[in-house]
Formats: structure tokens, C-alpha cells, sequence
């Protein structure tokens, strides 16, 4: 059983940070990696790179032998104690297609590792959308509407493909001045794909 009563206190003040007009207390580096086939994307793979303090709570809570990895019951563990209540807040993640909203249930290959001192989750978003006509703007857009995460996208690296030989793909990252967030405060930046079959 990890040791999670400092923990719990920091989760649920993360889950009702909307209370507490808070400025970004976990920092977060992101990255996407868009999955194709040959109808179209089959979805996107989340990569989150955690600040080191953050990083410091989770592995000092879940990674028990210390042995500087997780094995597949502390990574369970921490799907269950600190990502699964996620789902509530969408995962940070929002997607849509041409304007309309790419709407998932769930993610699936959840896993967690340690590089040098940090926290690393990978997640998978099942998502389809087809490409067999003309061009579609996909934006993948990453952000807690509290800001108690800051959420940005990599300096290196922060888009990547895969399987996709036979399609067409540049994209922009940009801040959505339409789209503010924390009171107005905060305008969240996001992935603009333009892909073409």
C-alpha cells in the first residue's frame, strides 16, 4: 500500500483547484504522436513530461523499491490513484475536426516511467477520423480550464507521426485567443494539423 495522505491532500485540491484561484501549481510538457492507417487518424498518443516537483510526489508515493523504475503494479497503482480521476477533467485533452468537437470516452495503454528525476505519462486517445476526402484542420488543444496545470507543448519535438506515408500533414502551434480560459486570463495553446490523403 503507498503512502498516500500527503498525496490525497494534493489530488483533491488538484480535482477542486477551481476553488482555490490558484496560479499553476503542476507543470506539465506535452507531446502528440498521431496514429494513421490507410482510412485516416486512428487516434493520438499523449506524451506528458512532469516539473520535478510533482514528479518528486508521485514516484516518492508509488515507486516502492526504489529502484528507479516502475514496475507493472506501481504503474497500475498509479492509474488508479493518480490519473484515472482524470476522466473528469477530459484529460487536458481536447480534439476537434474541422470545428466539430472529436468526442472520447476513454484512453487506453496508460503507462508511467521515470527519466532522470521526472515523471513521464503515455496515454493513448482513440479517436477516428477519416481522410479519404479533401483536406480537414485537426486541432488538438491542451489545457486545464482551472490552470491549476500549466499545460505547453514541447520546445522539441512537439508533434509526430506515425504510418503516415500516403498523407499529406504540416501543422502550426498556436494560442486560441478565442478560447480563453481561467477567467479570461489565460489563452491555451494548441495543435493545428492540416492533413490531406
Amino acid at each position: 500500500m503507498f503512502r498516500a495522505s500527503g498525496y490525497l491532500i494534493f489530488l483533491f485540491l488538484l480535482c477542486c483547484s477551481s476553488l482555490l484561484y490558484a496560479h499553476p501549481h503542476v507543470f506539465i510538457d506535452t507531446t502528440v504522436t498521431v496514429r494513421f492507417d490507410d482510412k485516416g487518424i486512428v487516434g493520438f498518443q499523449i506524451t506528458w513530461l512532469f516539473d520535478e516537483m510533482f514528479s518528486s510526489m508521485i514516484i516518492g508515493d508509488f515507486e516502492e523499491n526504489r529502484d528507479g523504475t516502475f514496475s507493472k503494479r506501481e504503474i497500475e497503482n498509479i492509474r488508479e490513484g493518480a490519473f484515472s480521476n482524470l476522466k473528469n477533467f477530459h484529460y487536458f485533452t481536447y480534439i476537434s475536426v474541422n470545428g466539430k468537437d472529436c468526442s472520447f470516452l476513454s484512453v487506453t495503454e496508460f503507462t508511467a516511467a521515470i527519466h532522470g528525476e521526472r515523471l513521464i505519462y503515455q496515454f493513448f486517445i482513440p479517436c477516428r477520423i477519416s481522410l479519404e476526402e479533401g483536406e480537414k484542420t485537426v486541432k488538438v488543444a491542451a489545457y486545464d480550464e482551472t490552470f491549476y496545470c500549466d499545460i505547453a507543448f514541447a520546445d522539441n519535438d512537439p508533434v509526430s507521426l506515425q504510418n503516415s506515408e500516403g498523407y499529406t500533414v504540416r501543422y502550426e502551434i498556436v494560442q486560441n485567443k478565442k478560447n480563453p480560459i481561467y477567467y479570461g486570463q489565460v489563452f491555451p495553446f494548441e495543435t493545428r494539423l492540416y492533413i490531406r490523403k
